[in-house]
């Protein structure tokens, strides 16, 4: 089936950008580590846009958050552009990923909660390697690029997806109400 992107789903994913942007700079007054990474609620937005509407649609909007995410910490890609991809467009984007089991069943609280912490580990997955392939020289001497890239990229992605799956838990019986048939596109 072909997923068309109807004037109101796109409507609805600029609304959803406009949040998540919101909740980043938000959390943007916490302090960032060195190389960027911080504790954020800000990919909840993005969980809630491939619960709705689906793995694609969520995929192509976190890509997008991806990129308004980089525009809000003002382009700082550490000298590496290729971070542009792995620390932004593709974590990010993986991050909607979540929507494909979410599909598995909408209105179980427990199936949504696994779908967060999979759509944050893909997340997670991308910033490891990117810390492994382009930041290994960052880790202090002695210590192998791979465990500072994962001690590095865990110290804020475990919070906030810990976070997120509080905060997603709490809200789920809203959220299923955006499911609703009378609410369809």
């Amino acid at each position: 089936m072909t997923q068309r992107l109807s004037t109101q789903r796109i409507a609805f994913i600029g609304i959803i950008l406009a949040l998540a942007a919101a909740m980043e700079v938000v959390f943007m007054f916490l302090p960032s580590l060195p190389q960027g990474g911080r504790i954020s609620l800000s990919l909840i937005p993005i969980f809630v846009l491939a619960y709705k509407e689906g793995p694609w649609v969520g995929m192509l909007g976190g890509a997008l958050f991806g990129v308004i995410n980089l525009m809000l910490s003002g382009f700082q890609l550490y000298g590496v552009w290729q971070s542009l991809f792995l620390d932004y467009v593709f974590a990010f984007g993986l991050a909607g990923a979540a929507g494909f089991i979410f599909a598995a069943n909408k209105q179980n609280v427990f199936v949504f909660m696994g779908g967060i912490l999979a759509g944050s580990f893909l997340r997670f997955l991308m910033h490891y390697l990117s810390g492994v392939l382009l930041f290994g020289a960052f880790a202090p001497e002695g210590t192998p690029a791979a465990l500072y890239s994962l001690l590095y990229n865990g110290s804020y992605m475990v919070p906030s997806a810990l976070l997120m799956v509080l905060v997603g838990a709490l809200f789920f019986d809203r959220l299923k109400a955006l499911n609703s048939p009378s609410d369809r596109m």
